[in-house]
Parts: structure tokens; C-alpha cells; sequence
């Protein structure tokens, strides 16, 4: 039997803070068994839901106090959450049941589908750079030249493309 969740509450604004992992936990147990892509529902649930003028703001984490990262769940949800990263997420009133319908309409889905073809593309980019393993040295300003750094900024340039 699994540990039952303990989703705390605001009563006042009614966001909701899931521990790490319990979000997932609530979406796998809540809609299943989705098999195709609805682009078109996925866009449309998105622009119906995001709130157009809503003023940004850092919230701080309920356990530690320290100010949350914003970060678009599932990259193409539309839903902004507030992540802690050791503690988990805020959603604000309404973006639980946002994040059900996304999912509904595949939106996890084509999440899954696009980072499949990222790692693809990162695996071809790899793949076409000869001696990208040995290839590299050090260069008179101390840092590495040659794919190795080549390689670390395209990463780094992927991993902030995908936060922002």
C-alpha cells in the first residue's frame, strides 16, 4: 500500500504545496491511459487558462523560507509553478485542475516526445564530433579548448533554454 499524501492547503488563497514527487504521484493516479496528442486542446486550454495581466511574484518556500524558482511545468503547460527544489511545489487556485486537463490532452505526452528528440539531437550532435571524448586540452587562460568546452556550452545554452 502507498503513503497516503499530505497535500497542505492555503485557506486563504487555496494553493495548494506538494511535497517532492507528490504532484506526479496525483497526475499518474488521476488520468491514465492517454494515448494521443491533442495539440489544438492543449493550445486551447492554455490560452483559456493563462492569466494575461497577473502581476509576477517570487513566493518563499513554506518549509525552508527561502524564495521559490519559477518554472513552467512540463515545459509547454502553461502552468508557472513554484518550485523549492529540496522541499517541492506551490500551485496556485486552479492550476491543479490546469495540469489535469493538460495532461488529459496529452500535453505529458508530447512533453515525453520532445525530450526524446532532444536527447536524439544532443546523441547525432555527439555522434558527428570526431574525438569528442579525447579531443580537448588546456588552453593558456586555464580552460579547456576543444569539444569538450564546445560541448559544455551547448549544454549549458540547452539547459537555459529550457528554464527560460
Amino acid at each position: 500500500m502507498a503513503d497516503p499524501l499530505a497535500i497542505e492547503r492555503c485557506h486563504t488563497c487555496f494553493g495548494l504545496f506538494f511535497d517532492r514527487g507528490e504532484i506526479e504521484t496525483v497526475l499518474q493516479s488521476s488520468v491514465s491511459n492517454v494515448f494521443d496528442i491533442n495539440r489544438e486542446h492543449i493550445d486551447n486550454i492554455n490560452k483559456d487558462r493563462y492569466p494575461k495581466q497577473q502581476k509576477i511574484r517570487y513566493l518563499k518556500c513554506p518549509d525552508c523560507r527561502k524564495h521559490m524558482n519559477r518554472v513552467n511545468f512540463g515545459q509547454r503547460s502553461g502552468v508557472v509553478i513554484d518550485q523549492c527544489i529540496i522541499h517541492g511545489i506551490w500551485l496556485d487556485s486552479g492550476e491543479l485542475t490546469h495540469l489535469l486537463e493538460w495532461k488529459k490532452a496529452g500535453g505529458q505526452l508530447l512533453q515525453q516526445e520532445q525530450a526524446a528528440d532532444l536527447e536524439k539531437q544532443r546523441q547525432q550532435q555527439q555522434n558527428a564530433l570526431p574525438g569528442a571524448a579525447s579531443d580537448y586540452s588546456f588552453n593558456s587562460n586555464g580552460g579547456f579548448s576543444g569539444t569538450v568546452e564546445e560541448s559544455l556550452l551547448e549544454t549549458v545554452a540547452r539547459l537555459l533554454d529550457k528554464l527560460f
